[in-house]
């Protein structure tokens, strides 16, 4: 109850103004609150400032602690407090108790860099946002992302902590108020559990190198699954690349978590997901969205990688043994096949940014899966033609059977440079056509062994791969290549070492067969290069060929900026009226260079063509894999 005074002023001068002064004090009329302008983002600091974004307590939490005289005590000792707090929350359960305790949880972790605190960070916010989820909340609350973000942080730094060596962790673990019993379940990832080496936390790293990172929230820890390595040949039907880094989620779930969080005694189930099978799942009855991270797996991947190995090794030197069909991800049955095929003394890497760009899209990553092919792009055209063929061939009928995956007759293949023209020689059947530019005899005719008979029937008479029905080129020499025809481009070529069985192949040719040859300035085995000369006979008769009706085609043309009419212009490899082809679906030009794979608009206008794709699938193909697909 308040103190009032009655005073007569009259005549009294300054003595009564102290006096005045002094009682205004002694009745508490002294000015303690107040207002500063400040700049705005200082203001909304002090609004919502948070233990995650600030490694303070949140003003809720500090109204919490201070209902119990609790505050002071956090300030001097955080795990007193929470030890005060937590009988307290137990008997509330409510969510602003629960937050509280989360938010003393992580801070006292952070102090201490003792794990049980984080896991018991973990518990009380997997409480709260169960909570929460069940009951009706104001959708624009911050405090529920915050707790959010509680759990999926508390849960990185409890796995980081207590990993040891390359396991998870497992078994009991102490908590501030009691135990875990924690066991570790894998089914949610695509390959057995022997198969991994380790599991990195994927928010430890700085991604360089990538324009986007792509990222799907909800809870969990994104996680690198790193894959061991194996010696030897690969299995068959194993096409993962050596040493893959797949994306995982680790997600910590906790049976009958309110009465546990009472009792003190837990039981913990640590749940791995890849999330390009599983996005979402069910958690006493709720949809939880699983958090992931979908670009720093690709980077790790990357990083590993030798450029200059890869692009000039793989141009110069024959590497049979790493030449073929590569995935970053397994085979999800179900998805259609987006086949990358990259161009001369280039790599599969050089698509690293067209696959970050297009998996980042949730419609297109739950519909496609991108495959990438690798070959000596030294090597005669015509036989890595054949090479991707059979690789592609023999994919399906190992990893499809019995031909029950409609996706996998919807394939998508994109080229770039002379990608484009491996990918062109899936889309037609040659006949004879091919055959009767090299030779004047039939090919059973022709004084060769066994193999070299087989490797030239393979490359030079085929037929049409029937699952291929849409393809992308992407600056593509159709008509060839003027760099090729270069001084600089012969000296190139005539470093190329070619396999030993197409080496051989040439000797038993050009050997016992030299009158059967139809073209009498030919010498030897061409290498890539020379096939895209422009006055070669072979880039002269693929040009001839018309784009078949049953395969979708679409070309993407790029074009040096600058005044120059796009008739006069090229992309310093590829001239344009080489890169245009008749009938197509559509024709897209960039002003960009001959490495334009990677340039935002060339990825958007594949990603149209994708959805284009989609769109117009008949129906046996077009419903979406059913989720968790092995």
């Amino acid at each position: 109850m308040g103190v009032f005074y009655t005073l007569s002023f009259r005549g009294a001068g300054a003595s009564a103004v102290s006096a005045l002064a002094a009682l205004s004090i002694l009745a508490g009329c002294q000015k303690f609150v107040s207002v500063t302008r400040v700049p705005p983002a200082i203001a909304y600091r002090q609004v919502n400032a948070n233990a995650i974004e600030d490694g303070v307590l949140s003003s809720s939490s500090r109204e919490v602690l201070r209902r119990y005289d609790l505050y002071g005590s956090f300030l001097g000792n955080s795990a007193s407090a929470l030890e005060a707090l937590h009988p307290l929350t137990c008997l509330e359960m409510d969510r602003e108790h629960l937050f509280a305790s989360a938010e003393v949880a992580y801070l006292t972790g952070q102090e201490r860099k003792e794990r049980w605190f984080y896991l018991a960070s973990v518990i009380y916010a997997y409480v709260y946002i169960l909570e929460s989820r069940a009951s009706i909340v104001n959708p624009f609350d911050p405090q529920f992302r915050i707790a959010c973000e509680l759990y999926n942080r508390s849960l990185e730094e409890f796995l980081e902590l207590a990993r040891v060596e390359t396991s998870l962790p497992a078994g009991a673990d102490k908590l501030p108020f009691g135990s875990m019993d924690i066991r570790v379940e894998r089914k949610g990832l695509p390959l057995p559990e022997n198969e991994f080496q380790e599991f990195i936390p994927a928010d430890r790293f700085k991604v360089q190198g990538l324009e986007s990172r792509h990222r799907l929230h909800g809870l969990g820890v994104p996680l690198i699954a790193v894959r061991k390595e194996e010696k030897g040949d690969r299995k068959p039907g194993d096409y993962l690349t050596p040493r893959a880094k797949l994306a995982a989620t680790a997600f910590l779930r906790i049976p009958d978590a309110k009465q546990s969080l009472r009792s003190g005694r837990l039981q913990g189930q640590l749940e791995l997901y890849a999330p390009f099978l599983v996005s979402e799942i069910d958690v006493e009855g709720l949809r939880i969205p699983l958090e992931a991270d979908l670009t720093t797996p690709l980077a790790y991947q990357l990083d590993e990688a030798s450029l200059f190995d890869m692009e000039i090794g793989g141009f110069l030197r024959s590497e049979e043994q790493r030449v073929g069909l590569f995935m970053l991800e397994p085979y999800a049955p179900g998805k259609i096949p987006v086949v990358f095929v990259h161009g001369t003394a280039s790599s599969p890497m050089r698509w690293a940014e067209m696959f970050n760009g297009l998996n980042g899209y949730k419609d297109l990553r739950e519909r496609f899966q991108f495959w990438f092919f690798r070959y000596t792009t030294g090597n005669p055209i015509v036989y890595s033609a054949h090479l991707l063929r059979s690789a592609l061939h023999e994919a399906l009928t190992t990893l499809d059977p019995d031909g029950k995956d409609a996706a996998l007759q919807q394939m998508v293949v994109i080229g770039h440079s002379q990608g484009g023209i491996l990918a062109r020689l899936l889309t037609i059947t040659s006949g004879d056509v091919f055959w009767e530019k090299f030779s004047k005899k039939k090919i059973e005719d022709l004084d060769l062994s066994e193999e070299s008979r087989e490797i030239l029937r393979q490359s030079l008479i085929f037929e049409r791969a029937p699952f291929v029905r849409r393809v992308i080129y992407i600056a593509t020499p159709h008509r060839g290549s003027f760099m090729a025809a270069t001084t600089m481009g012969k000296i190139a070529a005539s470093f190329v070492s070619l396999p030993g069985n197409v080496a051989r192949m040439g000797t038993e040719v050009f050997t016992k067969n030299k009158e059967a040859l139809a073209l009498s300035d030919m010498t030897g085995v061409p290498t890539s290069i020379r096939g895209m000369d422009p006055d070669n006979a072979f880039v002269k008769t693929l040009a001839s060929f018309p784009c078949p009706p049953e395969v979708k085609a679409h070309t993407i043309i790029a074009v040096k900026p600058g005044d120059e009419p796009l008739e006069r212009g090229s992309d310093g490899v590829v001239e344009y009226t080489s890169a245009r082809l008749d009938g197509v679906e559509s024709e897209y030009v960039i002003r960009w260079n001959h490495s334009c794979q990677s340039h935002p608009r060339t990825i958007a206008e594949v990603r149209r063509i994708l959805r284009a794709h989609l769109a117009g699938l008949p129906k046996t193909a077009a419903a979406a894999p059913a989720e968790g697909a092995p």
